[in-house]
């Protein structure tokens, strides 16, 4: 009878693997989880131990924001923000940093006992400390590791004393151009100084002249005057061209600066004042030509204050300008420079305008001295070179001094506020960071190596494998049936002992337990109770009436004959009409597990018409089941299957027996069994566990599913008790393998074991 294929079966790789499934892989491999485990934490604690100490130091340094006022000679600006902070961070990481550092440290008392001390590049193992800002602060955090504490500390230390002293000359370095300045145009004036006065007392040697005359003296004395303030002045002038070419540099857009410079020389109240101050110098160098107003005179002084005065009023009007029309930002470095340079522009304008106004005054004195005769003009003018070097060289000297100090006064905008300390503990190796990572690790390997040899994995190996992949009902799972080897050789020796009609029970009983018919030899057993189990799960399936039912397998070598054998014995033992059918007429099984002749079997009866049906069947030795054999091996054992004849077999067996068993060969090897799945009621799979590649699974899945066969249910074969089932799910499945071969039952006297045998009436 026809039935309807086997509907919605999907290939069980479209299946996602759910927690549960998850959860069965880790427990079925949970000791190679442990194993990996064990080894992973192993191995984390000799690397823990193995690795070398570090110890880490640390300092802080602060970023200050400075907005000083002006001096005697000019202003620094530093500039604040993120960017300011990260250009500091890529300054400290520089290698003219850490070279002076390098020099720093080589000064420590303790310098040879240093590991970075005999490396080949310890300028690059100093590039090796941490910069980090902390955050909302301009709070600079320098740390170095190292194997050594002291090392650590003495680098961080030293680095954080190079920085400082780093920026101290980045702030000082306006003033030390202007110191530098001043020292050469010092030692110019000396050496005049010397020369002049060299020659005046020549002169005076030569020529017998001791004094000048009274006139001539004041003449001399307010033209040395006048002319030490005219060098005074180009000297400052060139001071401050000097500092406006040092403040334009420190700009990047100095185009766009020059524009807002102009901008501000040009605006009106800002260009009257220069005029003012322009004129106010033009009359102090003006009424220095009369002989009456000297440098104390009042008129003087009063011109001098209200000079002051002006010069005050026009930068406090540069910086309100500058404040008003350009944004000005107080803590903006751009503003700063801006400022300082539209403020040494006008200073520049008023050095300019004051060098002419005494280059006048100079000339007014230069045409009286002429007047003078020969010699005394000749010693006026020397000594007035002297009197002029003279002063030249006091006020130079004046003005390097006070430059020096500024110098020596300005200080950077970094200091250290924390200095590192010698660290006690080192830092690595984090013991308990490493034992979480090695645990967290040896989990993941762990469970990774069980997911991958899972799925490399290509047998079936416990019954949610069959459920998961094969996706058909498991009808019963058989326990693995194992015989005692010292059990058969006891049989041996018993048979060997004993006479008559016990020998031949014994030697039938030996024959049953070697062909693992354990379902007659020992039917209290629990393998024959999962035999009875799986009867019951069949009849379950019975339609009404006389029952074929068909038992094949994927693959060789799965247990189907002996599965087969045994539930046609429970079957027989419901007092049932039972004939078991060997349809594997290539290698035919069923003949030797009940000690029957193979020939006069199936084989004849499909070939030979005139072969009746009772020629054929055969009495087991087992009460209601009888046995059709294979008969001899045609060389056509599909062609026989499909014929008409095997039709008319099933309908004649359906009339004298309850149940009909195929025993047929794997569906995988040839045909038959496709083609008698046809003919029959029920088809049924049996599988081993850890036997049958989930390939060949699939492979007899679509075999059927191409002849639209039904498979009713799966047959679990071979199942391992002890590692598949626990015992609260299984309580029956403990290792015992049959009643009578128990292996929890001690050995017995040869006669108290016959007299079992006798007892079991199952045994002929």
């Amino acid at each position: 009878m026809e039935q309807q294929p086997i509907q919605n079966i999907q290939p069980p790789q479209v299946e996602e693997i759910n927690l549960k499934e998850y959860l069965r892989i880790i427990y079925q491999f949970r000791y190679l989880i442990v194993i990996i485990f064990v080894v992973v934490i192993i191995g984390t604690i000799l690397y823990t131990y193995q690795q070398p100490r570090i110890y880490s130091a640390s300092s802080k340094i602060l970023l200050e924001n400075q907005t000083t006022g002006a001096d005697i000679l000019m202003l620094t600006g530093q500039g604040s923000g993120k960017n300011y902070i990260n250009n500091q961070i890529q300054l400290i990481k520089s290698k003219p940093l850490l070279s002076a550092a390098w020099e720093i440290m080589k000064k420590n008392p303790e310098w040879e006992a240093y590991p970075i001390s005999s490396t080949e590049n310890p300028i690059g193992h100093l590039g090796g400390i941490k910069v980090e800002a902390l955050r909302e602060t301009d709070i600079l955090t320098l740390s170095y590791e190292s194997t050594n504490p002291g090392e650590a500390m003495a680098v961080v230390n030293a680095i954080a004393d190079a920085v400082v002293q780093q920026n101290n000359q980045i702030a000082r370095l306006e003033y030390t151009t202007v110191r530098e300045f001043l020292g050469e145009q010092l030692d110019l004036i000396s050496r005049r100084l010397q020369a002049s006065e060299e020659d005046l007392r020549a002169f005076k040697n030569e020529n017998k002249i001791v004094e000048l005359s009274e006139t001539t003296k004041k003449w001399i004395e307010q033209s040395a005057d006048i002319e030490s303030q005219y060098e005074s002045a180009l000297t400052d002038q060139a001071v401050k061209a000097r500092t406006l070419e040092v403040l334009k540099k420190q700009l990047q857009d100095q185009d766009s600066l020059m524009v807002e410079v102009d901008n501000v020389l040009r605006a009106p109240y800002i260009e009257q004042l220069r005029k003012d101050i322009t004129n106010t110098q033009a009359t102090i160098a003006k009424l220095r030509t009369n002989e009456n107003y000297s440098s104390d005179h009042p008129q003087i002084k009063l011109l001098q204050e209200e000079l002051s005065k002006t010069k005050a009023t026009l930068d406090a009007e540069i910086k309100k300008y500058i404040s008003k029309n350009l944004n000005y930002d107080p803590l903006s470095f751009r503003n700063q420079i801006l400022t300082k340079i539209v403020q040494a522009e006008v200073d520049l304008e008023m050095a300019r305008t004051q060098v002419q106004g005494l280059e006048q005054t100079k000339a007014i004195f230069e045409d009286r001295i002429i007047t003078l005769p020969d010699k005394e003009l000749q010693l006026a003018r020397l000594t007035r070179s002297m009197a002029l070097d003279e002063k030249i060289y006091g006020i130079m000297m004046e003005k390097y001094e006070d430059a020096r100090i500024a110098e020596q006064a300005k200080i950077g905008n970094i200091r250290v506020i924390d200095y590192a300390t010698r660290p006690d503990k080192p830092i690595k190796p984090n013991i308990s960071m490493n034992l979480l990572v090695g645990i967290l690790l040896g989990l993941g390997l762990g469970v990774a190596t069980a997911l991958i040899v899972h799925s490399m994995d290509t047998k079936l190996r416990t019954l949610e494998d069959i459920e998961s992949y094969v996706r058909l009902p498991i009808m019963g799972t058989i326990p693995l049936i194992q015989e005692s080897e010292s059990r058969i050789i006891e049989f041996n020796q018993m048979i060997e002992q004993s006479e008559g009609e016990n020998k031949e029970q014994l030697s039938k009983s030996l024959h049953y337990v070697m062909m693992q018919l354990v379902s007659h030899y020992a039917p209290k057993s629990p393998i024959s109770e999962a035999y009875r189990t799986l009867r019951t799960n069949i009849l379950s399936k019975k339609p009404e009436g006389s029952t074929s039912i068909l038992i094949t397998s994927p693959g060789p070598k799965e247990g189907k004959s002996t599965t087969i054998s045994n539930l046609a014995i429970t079957f027989s033992q419901m007092n049932a009409k039972v004939i078991l059918v060997d349809v594997d007429m290539r290698r035919p099984m069923l003949h030797n597990k009940f000690a029957l002749e193979k020939e006069n079997g199936i084989s004849d009866y499909l070939i030979d018409p005139d072969v009746p049906l009772k020629q054929i069947i055969k009495a087991s030795g087992i009460p209601n089941l009888d046995i059709i054999t294979s008969g001899f091996i045609p060389p056509n054992p599909s062609e026989l299957i499909s014929s008409p004849r095997t039709d008319k077999l099933i309908e004649e067996l359906k009339s004298l027996y309850d149940y009909i068993l195929f025993d047929t060969p794997p569906i995988i090897a040839v045909t038959d069994a496709l083609i008698l799945t046809k003919k029959v009621d029920l088809t049924f799979l049996v599988v081993r566990c850890g036997t049958t590649e989930k390939g060949i699974v699939k492979r007899a899945r679509d075999m059927m599913e191409n002849v639209n066969a039904t498979i009713d249910g799966i047959i679990v074969n071979g199942v391992y008790v002890q590692k598949y089932y626990s015992k609260s799910n299984y309580y029956y499945y403990y290792y015992y393998y049959y009643y009578y071969y128990g292996e929890e039952k001690p050995k017995k006297q040869k006669k108290a074991n016959l007299s079992f045998i006798r007892k079991n009436k199952s045994i002929p």
